[in-house]
């Protein structure tokens, strides 16, 4: 774990100094285990999906490239909007938050049967 505590120190001299690139931010999420060991559910490529279903490893190796992409989408997401702080982003992501609540309560009241669902 000696190893952690080095890059987590990199990580905060960097951050300091404003030398944080885009490919750090991707080490950070990937080295942290954004995608692969903290996923939100035991989806295919995460290391929870591997032990809580009963998929092959085949279709885990499969979905890895998926999880490693929303990681990475992630990151340049936040790194443009570090980059450039603009009206835009703060949009977006109004947008893209209000999506997710809404197709969260959606699956939730279709669950309940208060929407059918097609």
């Amino acid at each position: 774990m000696e190893w952690f505590t080095t890059y987590i120190e990199y990580l905060q001299q960097a951050y300091t100094t404003g030398n944080l690139y885009h490919w750090d931010i991707v080490a950070i999420l990937i080295v942290a285990g954004f995608s692969i060991f903290a996923p939100q559910a035991p989806a295919l490529g995460t290391f929870e999906g591997f032990i809580y279903t009963k998929l092959p490893i085949f279709e885990h190796i499969i979905g890895l490239p998926e999880c490693l992409l929303y990681s990475l989408f992630f990151s340049l997401g936040v790194y443009k909007w570090y980059q450039k702080p603009k009206r835009i982003w703060n949009t977006v992501s109004i947008i893209g938050i209000v999506l997710i609540t809404l197709m969260s309560l959606l699956g939730t009241l279709a669950s309940f049967g208060v929407i059918k669902q097609a």
